[in-house]
């Protein structure tokens, strides 16, 4: 019986014409994995790049303004739900602060509001900025800040829900002292 199959299978050693097809479907599995990972590295990249504007807006749209009430705060923060689409913007957070910092270099909050699962921070409070900002002295930031939790879409490579956070820090524009809360 060996020896009727033995011509036979020297057939199949010099017949190439499905070569192609066999290396196309053991290649093509991986292709599709790195695709995929791909797609989840870019939408995490452009939901990056909208945190960062969304925080710069909100920053900025209270830059602009010499009092602001808790109501138009709300407002504002209410526009970043509309500034990260096409993302879910139900897992979005905001919070915008505004900072004075004193002739001796103490930073303190005037007022804080919040959107989201954040928490406003407390009247009076200490504010942590960055070391850049070590030597500035009398003066006010708005400081706006944009938190998002991304869910990869397949976990081709990305298994963890991703963290992300952006931080903006704004001088006020049309007054020299810090922008007031009339009811805050």
């Amino acid at each position: 019986m060996l020896k009727r199959l033995q011509p036979k299978t020297r057939l199949f050693k010099r017949d190439s014409s499905g070569i192609a097809a066999l290396e196309f479907a053991m290649i093509a599995p991986m292709l599709l994995i790195l695709y995929m990972g791909a797609s989840d590295a870019a939408l995490a990249v452009s939901l990056n790049r909208k945190l960062e504007g969304t925080a710069s807006t909100v920053g900025d749209l209270v830059g602009q303004e010499e009092t602001v009430t808790k109501s138009q705060l709300k407002l504002i923060l209410g526009i970043s739900q509309a500034l990260i689409q096409p993302f879910d913007s139900t897992k979005l957070s905001a919070i915008v602060t505004s900072v004075t910092i004193d002739a001796n270099g103490t930073t303190k909050v005037d007022w804080s509001s919040a959107s989201g699962s954040a928490v406003a921070y407390t009247k009076g409070a200490t504010f942590s900025l960055p070391s850049s900002f070590a030597t500035h002295r009398s003066r006010s930031l708005v400081v706006a800040e944009t938190l998002y939790t991304y869910q990869p879409l397949g976990g081709y490579g990305f298994d963890a829900v991703i963290p992300m956070k952006s931080i903006s820090y704004l001088t006020p524009r049309n007054t020299t002292t810090a922008i007031k809360c009339s009811d805050c």
